[in-house]
């Protein structure tokens, strides 16, 4: 009886590569995928009621495959050992419940594939006995993971960093920026946005595997669509802000609207404030005025230009693509 641990792994993958055994021509099975990697490829002749050792190193929990192909079905023992102690064996018969029969274009064989899977890290033993004279093929090979990027796009504002990663990598990752004049990248995976454009970062494992995320980097500006009077619930005045940025001082711009679906004329706002907050809802900065007066027809918008001067700012350099903002006042009308 073998552990949970060792399973039969359905349908087994036969590369296209021969090999002659004993005159007969077969396709071994060796690497089913890209990710995995070799631990034991043997071809041989095998002498009856000899044990015939191969020894493997398991470095971490990947599934280990393991392929014995030969010519004619043959009864025999597969056993297994870690670190020179015995785990279990399987037994094998001359019959379908052992073997499973491979016909292609190279001829015909037998196939007993078998799968470890969870292994435990540790130098492993297979160990081969056959009851008669048999040539064979012995394939194991282990599961890897491939290294996966943590995004595979990044959506930056100029001026500000996100981080990326490579999961899966084993040894040192290598960064490259394909425009470095839109964005940079750190030897740890760190982004940043330089100017507007696009640019890919590239992450190159030590195994040669090349993965790539697509930066796109925009201008450090808050824009909104910008609506009409009509849009707004009639009844209703509301102040729109449809862009802010800094200027070349570092003061806060902010462009307004206000829009007048009321049915009456408005005369102003009265304790007019417009706050700034970040995405983290963090305040950046907030705009107050006493008394804004104007004359506006309804159905009718007036644009207006607010500016928050830098030393009042919360935040001196917030991300403003991504931030949000809360209006207060009290729309004046006339009577």
């Amino acid at each position: 009886m073998i552990k949970e641990s060792f399973i039969k792994k359905s349908g087994a993958v036969l590369l296209v590569a021969s090999m002659a055994i004993s005159g007969i021509t077969c396709a071994p099975s060796v690497t089913k995928a890209a990710d995995e990697v070799s631990l034991v490829y043997d071809s041989n002749e095998a002498v009856a009621n000899t044990e015939i050792p191969y020894d493997f190193s398991v470095a971490d929990s990947g599934t280990v495959y393991i392929d014995l192909i030969v010519p004619e079905m043959v009864n025999g023992m597969m056993s297994f050992y870690q670190n020179d102690a015995y785990v279990n064996n399987e037994r094998l018969t001359n019959d379908a419940s052992t073997w499973e029969y491979i016909e292609d274009e190279y001829g015909s064989t037998y196939v007993h594939t078998m799968a470890l899977k969870n292994p435990t890290p540790a130098d492993w033993t297979v160990s081969l006995n056959f009851d008669t004279e048999t040539a064979y093929i012995l394939s194991v090979s282990q599961e890897k993971t491939l290294a996966a990027l943590n995004k595979n796009s990044v959506t930056l504002t100029a001026g500000f960093s996100d981080k990326l990663s490579v999961q899966g990598a084993e040894g040192t990752v290598t960064w490259k920026s394909s425009n470095n004049k839109v964005a940079t990248v750190s030897s740890d995976g760190n982004v940043t946005g330089k100017k507007a454009g696009s640019a890919k970062i590239t992450a190159t494992t030590e195994n040669g595997q090349v993965l790539t995320c697509t930066v796109s980097v925009k201008k450090n500006v808050y824009n909104q669509n910008r609506v009409y009077p009509n849009a707004v619930t009639y009844g209703k005045s509301v102040v729109q802000v449809y862009k802010m940025s800094y200027d070349k001082k570092g003061n806060l711009v902010i462009k307004a609207s206000v829009l007048n679906n009321s049915g009456r004329r408005s005369a102003g706002i009265k304790k007019l404030t417009i706050t700034v907050k970040n995405d983290k809802n963090k305040k950046v900065g907030t705009y107050t005025i006493k008394d804004k007066r104007f004359s506006l027809d309804s159905n009718d918008s007036k644009d207006f230009t607010f500016k928050i001067n830098k030393s009042d700012l919360k935040i001196k350099n917030a991300d403003l693509r991504t931030a949000s903002y809360k209006t207060g006042g009290t729309i004046l009308y006339v009577r």
